[in-house]
């Protein structure tokens, strides 16, 4: 498992079982509404998602994550990552 905190959020990402998890710093509203994997790339909190694959890009300073939707690879990012503990190559 690693722990990745970004502006905003901590990531729980599970490389085992290539699944991740998105909890907010704080308490508040999101900027959007929840919705599902196909209606758009804003995650549920609290829950576990899969993915394909992750990266933490410290050059662009993003968390980087892509997962399927549609038969499409899809990628969202989060900025300015640290790896807070779990695996860090």
């Amino acid at each position: 498992m690693i722990h990745v905190q970004t502006d905003g959020s901590h990531w729980f990402i599970d490389n085992m079982r290539m699944q991740y998890m998105r909890v907010p710093l704080y308490e508040g509203p999101r900027e959007e509404p929840y919705k599902t994997m196909s209606e758009g790339t804003v995650l549920e909190d609290f829950v576990w998602h899969p993915m394909v694959t992750f990266s933490v890009d410290m050059t662009e300073k993003r968390l980087k994550i892509a997962y399927e939707r549609d038969d499409e690879i899809v990628w969202l990012g989060a900025p300015n990552p640290r790896i807070l503990s779990g695996p860090t190559t």
